[in-house]
């Protein structure tokens, strides 16, 4: 499993996110993600990304993040790009669906 965490930026909302990335380290690992459906395969399996919020103050209990980078297109973005991004990166959702012609920096610069 390799993890990631992303500051993700839609509609000026800031929500920083961990990212991990179901790329199976042992057979333990790869049985249980078959078993939970992500494939049989570690090359399957490592096409996916599973997201969810830092703060707990963005979420409630039983809620995902209400972004539009919950999608499918913006997590398909994720998993392609994996090896190019780096962990703290800014992703903004509006850049990456072409809306933008620049990124937006991260809101936490001296945090």
């Amino acid at each position: 499993m390799e993890v990631k965490l992303f500051e993700v930026i839609d509609h000026d909302v800031h929500v920083p996110v961990v990212a991990i990335r179901c790329n199976p380290a042992n057979e333990g690992e790869r049985r249980l993600l078959a078993y939970a459906g992500y494939g049989l395969s570690p090359l399957d399996q490592s096409g996916y990304v599973l997201f969810m919020g830092l703060t707990v103050a963005n979420l409630k209990e039983g809620d995902g993040l209400c972004l539009r980078f919950n999608q499918v297109h913006d997590q398909a973005y994720i998993a392609d790009n994996w090896d190019t991004l780096y962990t703290g990166s800014v992703l903004d959702v509006e850049f990456m669906m072409g809306e933008r012609i620049t990124p937006r920096a991260s809101m936490y610069p001296y945090a």
